[in-house]
């Protein structure tokens, strides 16, 4: 809250008050007389205290839900408070407890009677119903007032003052309920008083300027507040959101869009059209119709986080939420469909998209998560122009020119000009092609108007003013820019004329990057320069929220000046760059974009191909992004195509390129195909001379690439290669890369599908599919196990071996390695239930498999060899056969050994394991000495792997210094072996504290070993 706003009320009875525009106040209807009739205005605590007389222009029922009165300050001496506009809101979730403060001239804190003191409560307010309509209640923080000697309330002269749920305005206290110990306060909420129409009409009339959006309150973080205050200058009465011109016409599609509001539950819809179509005046219009039947409404910031968005689910009233820009919003817009998802949709929950254009991006957001669900029935309503009757022209063009007539004696600097006297010898000009949009109509009213009142120009005819409707404007727009323009310390008009320009391109996210961004525009260090250019620039275009600066609005006069200064100057745009971050080199890229759509400014197309393609490492990401959401394409996908060609374009840029290009696309296909032909020639290179680059080599992305350009024959030509050089890999690394195959005779089989060879296509996709559900049912074989469902683990792993020992019959230098992990698997599992007879089976098979595999190519199969060995030496172990199970289990040693000196971090996990499993083998047949020195090799490779990951690692040494305990106590070597399980029992402390359930065993069994090697300790004396 503004103490300066702050004021008492003497009429009927004392009350308090709140400025709530240049010269209106908002009170108390039982404060007040009715309208028409007069208060004095005091502010007690002002230097010196002043009192003005305020006339009634709106008063509600006294006691009743509408309690609350609009005051006009008619007093001549009234200095009209400054700052920025207010914002109002409501309260629209069902989670009681929003911190509120109010601000106002209660008895308990005055002396005699006479207001001179005021208190500034705070606490927190919920809705509740009261007095036969809704009222906000609020819970008085702090000690509560005691009653007065009079019996009266302490609250008396409260009534009036404004309640505030931080910067928004929320409701206008009324009264103070008895039984409550003074510690409530009843309160108006404005949203009462904004869906009375005459309320409205008083604020219009009163100066205050667009009627007020009601944002929610508990969201206000995430509302793009819009600038509600008297107009600075006159194109700001074209602003969509200042609603100046009444709105007219579309009245279908109104009626289409309440209806679609009017159904339950989540939806979503795409407005599309050009600038200056009407698509946010649409939107105003719709919201404002929505609120007074009692919606919510939020304009969604373009700043707003996932976090904040998530709140949005917590809606209790229907919420229409309005995105705005939203080809650029797209991963915002990700996160608004979570939230909608965990709405529990006892309300409505719409969201209305704003768009220039519908394409890539729209199928691309559709596409993605949980918006394939939510939006599988979004409509897209793409904009007709307004009006394509020219009848209707002269009479539209009349309303707009006493729409602004009306409006601009309110504009600083426009206040001595008869405008309804200029606006009434106005001739309405020709309807001609181009004034069917709403905005161009409008632009050329006020246009006319201006000129009119301006001697200069008023003579001439429109022709001879300016090229266009917007540049007559902008010369109108840069006498408001001059009027401010020879402060100190500012430098000279053209120089600022191209900070301004800047800053409608790039945008500043804070005061830092703003002033950054000045300094490279100004081209000096001077930070005082700096400073004042900034607060020139803030003066004219306020930023909102926590941006510094604002842009001029709407969008068409911002396009037209950046337009005119890159004609004037083309390397402006290079003055940006240095230093810019991600978001204004995107920001930049779009807007040029944008600007060149517009038809004077097409030539400039090609300085923006330029600039991109001079600047790829710092703008093609941004172009990737922008070419998707604005209506001329064609000069970024130059630019792009150009550094997808040049041999100057490092690797990095490309593959960063490739992956940052959606899937699919129609704009972006032909850079697509260009960007990974060049990202398969650079990594055929590199596999040339090493094999290591095959796998990035077989990326299946071109073939794709080459099938959305409808070259299927050279799609074909690279998926076979793909394939080709993903089975050489499956076979030799089965479980790395037999996805990766599957996913390639998948795109194989479409290739052949296109080019009409079905019967080859079949047979791809049933290899796929073949491999695919193996892979399925190995892997839930395996989680079934995890899990201890053993059972369904063994269905599972025997299908698998099956389908694999049919494939393997068919195709063996395919598919054989994935029989060998499918019977290793299949032993695990009979292992588990005992069967360790037909464990020892399937193990033996596997090895036999993987030692043939391994003598033809060792590199590749050796490690699965020692693995099936190790597991081989397990179940022989089981059947009692331990000499047999010794031989397995050094041979599977003797393997990994040798990976291990050859690939350390790779092998030398596995190598201990061996070691440990060795160590087993010798002390169950007496060797305990041999057992000693592999434990003690195992323990120390552990116990180094664990420093290096101790998550992953910790367990594995743990085991092991078990073990290491058990030798050293079976040899006599208690302290030792002492020494050893107290590190394992920590260990294991440490581990069952995250994970009781899984390390809770290998805790007790440590303990148990423990006090074996006390008692023994004890025992020996030792």
């Amino acid at each position: 809250m503004d103490e300066r706003r702050v004021v008492c009320v003497a009429g009927p009875a004392v009350g308090s008050g709140y400025v709530i525009g240049p010269r209106l106040v908002l009170a108390s209807a039982h404060c007040t007389p009715g309208v028409g009739g007069y208060v004095a205005v005091q502010l007690p605590r002002h230097e010196p205290p002043g009192e003005y007389q305020a006339k009634v222009v709106w008063r509600g029922t006294p006691e009743k839900a509408d309690d609350a009165a609009l005051l006009y300050i008619t007093d001549e001496a009234w200095v009209p408070v400054s700052g920025v506009p207010l914002r109002w809101g409501r309260l629209v979730t069902d989670p009681p407890g929003v911190a509120c403060e109010s601000w106002g001239y209660p008895q308990v804190v005055q002396r005699q009677g006479s207001p001179e003191l005021s208190w500034h409560p705070f606490g927190r307010v919920t809705a509740a119903p009261r007095a036969g309509g809704e009222r906000y209640v609020m819970q008085v923080g702090g000690q509560s007032p005691e009653q007065l000697e009079d019996d009266a309330s302490p609250w008396g002269g409260i009534s009036g003052a404004a309640l505030f749920c931080g910067d928004v305005l929320a409701g206008v206290l009324a009264v103070a309920p008895r039984g409550w110990r003074h510690g409530q306060l009843e309160a108006v909420p404005v949203h009462v008083l904004l869906a009375d129409p005459e309320f409205r009409h008083a604020l219009r009339e009163g100066g205050y300027g667009a009627v007020p959006r009601l944002e929610p309150v508990e969201w206000q973080h995430l509302a793009e507040s819009a600038y509600s205050g008297p107009a600075k200058s006159p194109a700001a009465l074209l602003r969509a959101d200042r609603q100046v011109v009444s709105f007219h016409g579309r009245q279908a599609l109104l009626q289409e869009l309440d209806d679609w509001c009017a159904q339950v539950g989540f939806d979503a819809r795409l407005i599309t059209g050009p600038a200056g179509q009407g698509k946010t005046r649409l939107a105003h219009e719709l919201a404002a119709r929505l609120e007074a039947a009692g919606w919510t409404t939020l304009w969604l910031r373009a700043t707003a986080t996932d976090g904040d968005i998530a709140a949005l689910k917590d809606a209790s009233v229907p919420l229409l939420l309005v995105v705005d820009y939203a080809e650029t919003r797209t991963e915002q817009l990700t996160h608004v469909w979570e939230a909608a998802a965990r709405h529990d949709g006892g309300a409505a929950f719409k969201v209305l998209l704003l768009a220039r254009t519908a394409g890539d991006w729209w199928e691309d957001l559709q596409a993605k998560g949980l918006a394939q669900e939510l939006l599988g029935a979004a409509v897209t309503t793409p904009l007709s122009p307004l009006q394509p009757d020219p009848k209707e022209w002269a009479e539209s063009y009349r309303q707009a020119v006493a729409a602004f007539a009306e409006h601009l004696p309110r504009v600083a600097g426009q206040e001595r000009s008869d405008w309804r006297a200029m606006a009434s010898r106005l001739s309405t000009p020709a309807a001609r092609p181009g004034l069917d949009h709403a905005l161009t109509m409008q632009m050329l009213a006020l246009a006319d108007l201006l000129d009119a009142a301006d001697p200069a120009t008023a003579s001439q005819s429109a022709a001879t003013l300016a090229p266009s409707v917007e540049d007559r404007l902008l010369a109108h727009e840069g006498s408001y820019w001059q009027r401010g323009a020879n402060a100190p310390g500012l430098p000279r008009l053209e120089t600022l004329k191209d900070a301004l320009a800047a800053v409608f391109l790039a945008g500043a996210d804070d005061r830092e990057q703003a002033d950054a961004l000045l300094g490279r525009v100004i081209g000096a260090a001077d930070p005082d320069r700096i400073s004042a250019t900034r607060a020139w620039i803030a003066g004219l275009y306020p930023g909102s929220g926590e941006l510094p600066l604002g842009s001029l609005q709407p969008d068409r006069l911002a396009e037209q000046h950046v337009g005119r200064r890159l004609q004037k100057d083309p390397g402006l745009a290079t003055t940006i760059l240095p230093g810019a971050t991600d978001a204004q080199l995107a920001q930049l890229v779009a807007v040029y974009a944008r600007t060149t759509s517009h038809r004077p400014f097409h030539p400039l197309g090609e300085a923006l191909t330029t600039l991109c393609a001079s600047n790829p490492d710092v703008l093609a990401t941004a172009a990737v992004h922008a070419v998707p959401q604005t209506e001329n394409p064609q000069p970024l996908l130059a630019a792009l195509l150009t550094i997808a060609e040049s041999p100057e374009t490092s690797s990095e840029l490309v593959e960063y390129l490739c992956d940052t290009l959606p899937e699919t696309s129609h704009r972006l296909a032909e850079l697509s195909a260009q960007l990974t032909s060049r990202l398969v020639e650079h990594h055929r290179a590199q596999a040339a001379t090493d094999p290591g680059h095959l796998p990035d080599l077989a990326m299946n992305n071109l073939a794709n690439r080459l099938g959305d350009l409808g070259r299927h024959e050279d799609a074909l030509v690279a998926i076979e290669e793909a394939v080709g050089i993903r089975r050489a890999l499956a076979q030799g690394r089965p479980d790395a890369f037999l996805p990766d195959l599957a996913g390639s005779l998948n795109n194989l089989s479409v290739q052949l599908g296109d080019l009409g060879r079905h019967e080859d296509a079949l047979v791809a996709i049933e290899e796929a599919v073949g491999i695919r559900r193996t892979l399925a049912l190995n892997n839930l074989a395996n989680r079934l196990g995890d899990l201890g469902r053993h059972e369904d683990a063994l269905v599972a792993i025997e299908e698998a071996v099956g389908i694999r020992r049919a494939l393997a019959q068919a195709r063996p230098d395919a598919f054989l390695p994935d029989l060998a992990g499918s019977l290793n698997n299949l032993s695990v599992q009979l292992g588990d239930h005992g069967w360790h007879e037909d464990a020892l089976v399937a193990m033996e098979e596997a090895v036999g498999i993987r030692r043939t595999l391994a003598q033809a190519r060792p590199d590749a199969f050796l490690p699965d060899l020692a693995g099936s060995l190790n597991n081989l030496a397990i179940q022989l172990a089981s059947l009692g056969r331990r000499e047999d199970a010794l031989v397995a289990m050094e041979e599977a040693v003797g393997i990994r050994r040798t990976l291990a000196q050859a690939r350390p971090d790779a092998s030398l996990p596995d190598l201990a394991g061996s070691l440990n499993n060795l160590a087993i083998q010798l002390a169950s047949l007496g060797r305990h000495e041999d057992a000693l020195v592999a434990i003690e090799e195992a323990v120390g490779i552990r116990r180094a792997l664990a420093q290096g990951r101790p998550d992953a690692s910790l367990p594995d040494l743990a085991r092991s210094l078990n073990n290491l305990a058990v030798e050293l106590g079976n040899l006599g070597r208690h302290h030792d072996g002492l020494a050893a399980i107290e590190e394992a029992v920590a260990a294991y402390r440490t581990l069952a504290m995250s994970r009781p359930q899984v390390h809770g065993p290998g805790l007790e069994q440590s303990l148990q070993v423990m006090a074996w090697l006390k008692s023994r300790s004890g025992d020996s004396g030792g």
